[in-house]
């Protein structure tokens, strides 16, 4: 039936719908091409966004390791302590000289570096 209506027109109309008939398909295309571009780009985003995700995940590992470097060192040193309360005085003064002696020698060393 919509065959006979197009018959029916005149050659400037027939002419008139069957570009616009292309138009249509070829905007139909350029949508679908569009709507895979976009799908491209949302599927890099979201493996760039779980990229972000995983490497922020990798920092606070990081920083909680150096967390647990640090506190496990603080444990050392006060348990050192506490067993240097229990030691003869000639035992502290040594200990406490070495670990002056330490203690320069780190100072030095980070002078240097500066």
């Amino acid at each position: 039936m919509a065959e006979l209506k197009i018959n029916e027109l005149d050659p400037e109309q027939k002419s008139e719908y069957e570009a616009l008939i292309q138009e249509n398909r070829q905007l139909v295309h350029d949508i679908n091409n569009k709507r895979v571009e976009l799908d491209e780009v949302n599927s890099k985003l979201s493996m760039a966004e779980n990229r972000l995700r995983m490497d922020s995940q990798k920092l606070k590992g990081h920083l909680l390791k150096d967390q647990i470097t640090e506190l496990e060192s603080k444990k050392a040193d006060l348990e050192i302590q506490l067993n240097e309360a229990n030691l003869s005085f000639p035992e502290a003064r040594d200990r406490l000289l070495a670990r002056i002696k330490d203690d320069n020698n780190f100072i030095t060393t980070q002078d240097k570096r500066t």
